[in-house]
């Protein structure tokens, strides 16, 4: 079915994962496109863990706006451990900001650390002031892609559009 999130709960997120390990959001694995979280609009974060194992799996992720750097996925911290995001589409994604702080991004670990795996993820239509789609600035992550499509997503600036990793992530696959 489709799900509106448009109240933000803990940390200004939708779902919260805290002081829990291995925390599961199951969706449609074969179907993603069968079960919806549509944030109609919504400047909120998707979904935010600040330092603990996650897996999200078949789930699309759409309609979503905000003026701030708040990702569809944040996380920060340290992490003990691994985050896998699989078999989930993230689509029409946009930021609204035009200066300074505008590093929306589907999946935003701006100061994470641990392991984060993205596997067979759909991310197509997301609009950012800078540094794209997907942000990785972070010191001790190790950060994996695989089998993952993304498409027409574009900067206002010169940084990024699709995928940018900073200097200071380490471990990129």
């Amino acid at each position: 079915g489709t799900y509106t999130e448009t109240a933000a709960r803990g940390d200004n997120a939708a779902f919260t994962v805290r002081d829990k390990n291995n925390v599961t959001f199951q969706g449609n694995v074969d179907h993603p496109e069968n079960v919806i979280i549509d944030f109609g609009g919504s400047s909120i974060r998707g979904f935010y863990s600040p330092n603990n194992q996650f897996t999200i799996r078949g789930i699309t992720f759409q309609n979503k706006k905000t003026s701030s750097s708040f990702g569809m996925i944040a996380a920060g911290g340290t992490l003990s451990g691994q985050a896998l995001v699989e078999n989930c589409r993230f689509i029409n994604i946009t930021t609204t900001i035009t200066a300074n702080d505008g590093r929306m991004g589907t999946l935003f670990l701006p100061a994470a650390a641990g392991d984060y795996v993205f596997r067979n993820c759909e991310i197509r239509d997301v609009d950012c002031y800078q540094w794209g789609a997907v942000y990785m600035n972070a010191n001790n992550t190790s950060v994996t892609f695989e089998n993952c499509t993304v498409s027409n997503c574009t900067s206002k600036i010169s940084s990024g559009g699709g995928v940018f990793i900073g200097v200071n992530a380490t471990g990129v696959k």
